[in-house]
């Protein structure tokens, strides 16, 4: 018990049996005022996971993050947005190339010792022949016969545009030559089905010049 005069005694322990609580008045004791402020740095990801589960913020405790719905990332991009330009909230960038939990900056961003054990692959772009050796067993999977000229020219539209989009050419010039009653893809099919069908990269230079005639 705190007494007015800011001694603190027990009454169960006082030595004068006489002692009468009647003599002494009792004070309430002063509330703190400490505002202690906690300031946790955490990274969109971990933003996801904190409003996607119940727990809340114990969620990165547990480790059990599971799916995330795309709604929850959207709205989370939403209202981080909106504290940033409040002032609540500011985003820093992640320094590319620091481990996690040091401040050493390594390749990959993993220790030294853990890359000399790992197997390093190198990978360069396909040249010609390895080209039309992919397209030839995607033709065989898909049970399309082709010339060697309608190869020749699928392997220079691969080169200017990509391999994917190659592969899905085969199917539409496949489709071509069943209308037109061949028994094998020629130029012309592979032609008509490159006028056919944009590229990213051409779909890119169509939608630059034609702008003014979409909705953007």
């Amino acid at each position: 018990m705190l007494w007015s005069t800011n001694e603190i005694r027990a009454l169960s322990q006082g030595r004068d049996p006489d002692n009468k609580v009647d003599h002494n008045k009792c004070g309430s004791s002063p509330a703190p005022d400490r505002i202690r402020e906690i300031v946790h740095t955490v990274c969109l990801h971990e933003t996801d996971v904190i409003n996607s589960r119940s727990q809340g913020f114990l969620a990165l405790l547990s480790g059990d993050t599971g799916e995330i719905k795309s709604e929850v990332c959207e709205q989370i991009n939403k209202k981080v947005a909106e504290w940033r330009e409040e002032g609540k909230a500011a985003i820093q960038p992640v320094e590319r190339g620091v481990v996690r939990g040091t401040d050493v900056i390594a390749n990959y961003c993993l220790p030294s010792d853990l890359v000399d054990r790992l197997i390093g692959i190198a990978t360069k772009p396909y040249t010609s022949d390895e080209i039309g050796k992919i397209l030839s067993l995607r033709a065989d999977e898909e049970g399309v016969r082709m010339e060697a000229g309608a190869i020749t020219l699928l392997k220079m539209i691969v080169a200017e545009t990509s391999m994917r989009y190659g592969m899905q050419m085969i199917a539409v010039s496949n489709v071509l030559r069943e209308r037109r009653k061949k028994q094998m893809v020629t130029k012309d099919e592979i032609s008509a089905a490159y006028k056919m069908f944009y590229d990213t990269k051409r779909s890119e230079i169509y939608l630059t010049k034609n702008s003014d005639k979409f909705l953007m």
